[in-house]
């Protein structure tokens, strides 16, 4: 499919027997240590709302997370918890190794790594406790798995996990969990990672391509930017890469979007805010009208 029918077109709603069933996801393991890099000037970009993005937004993200898993002990409760030397250790590591001269992107590599030490406090109760979780097919153990977590902390890990206290807050979890009914399928990446990846396939306009009229940027025009982006990190690849809506929750929400935008383009009635089609249509699938 060239640039002109994705842009026009959007994730497909094809029936999900139309294309390959979805790759079962790998199990995920220890991340390899991202080592220093002296010699490579990895200098880290932002977009408007703070993320990373960019050419080393990857490094970026996957050594947040080996230092916030090494430095930070699963055994603390809460990242309220963790001492302001361990933080300011942690965000004098990221400032170095990505050349961070802005001193208030400081909270903002905090919230990443609070973000990613919590998750991997998650994934070893849900893949090592609980067992919901595929862990490696090696059947090792995480204190043979990492070096900073001993047999000693793994157990006292398991205890607090299994606590009572904990067991609560795991199942409030589970209940909000169930209110997202329209799941993305971005795995571990942003949505600035993703729209930089979106525009190279020509599912949505670049700055150039919307700057020189290419037809790319047709799906601005049919469709509220943040509109497409919310449709596109829902969608997963058919067999011949171009993006499929595979939840039926989704593909409604998608169907009534093009309902509303067409009527909205023959004049049948004007929209009395500013409010975006995807806000509206969401809001009226939950009952909030």
């Amino acid at each position: 499919m060239d640039e002109d029918q994705h842009a026009n077109s959007g994730p497909s709603n094809k029936s999900p027997n139309q294309v390959p069933q979805k790759q079962k996801k790998k199990p995920r393991g220890p991340t390899k240590g991202i080592k220093s890099m002296p010699g490579v000037p990895r200098k880290i970009e932002w977009d408007h709302l703070d993320r990373p993005t960019g050419k080393w937004a990857t490094d970026y993200k996957n050594h947040i997370g080996e230092i916030s898993r090494a430095k930070v002990s699963i055994l603390i409760r809460t990242w309220e918890d963790v001492s302001q030397g361990i933080k300011d250790t942690l965000w004098e590591d990221v400032k170095r190794e990505f050349h961070i001269t802005d001193e208030t992107k400081k909270e903002v590599v905090l919230k990443s790594c609070d973000k990613r030490w919590r998750e991997f406090k998650s994934r070893l109760t849900t893949g090592w406790i609980r067992g919901t979780r595929k862990r490696p097919k090696d059947e090792k153990m995480p204190y043979d798995l990492y070096s900073y977590i001993t047999k000693d902390i793994w157990k006292e890990f398991v205890k607090i996990r299994t606590s009572e206290e904990a067991e609560e807050i795991s199942e409030k979890a589970r209940q909000s969990q169930s209110f997202n009914i329209y799941p993305h399928h971005m795995g571990q990446k942003s949505y600035a990672e993703m729209t930089s990846e979106w525009q190279r396939k020509g599912y949505i306009p670049s700055v150039s391509s919307s700057s020189e009229g290419s037809s790319a940027s047709t799906i601005s025009s049919s469709l509220p930017s943040r509109t497409c982006l919310w449709l596109l990190a829902r969608s997963v690849p058919d067999e011949k890469g171009n993006p499929y809506l595979p939840d039926e929750g989704t593909q409604k929400v998608k169907e009534n979007i093009d309902e509303w935008k067409r009527k909205q383009d023959e004049g049948e009635f004007v929209p009395k805010s500013a409010r975006d089609d995807l806000v509206h249509l969401v809001r009226l699938k939950k009952g909030d009208h």
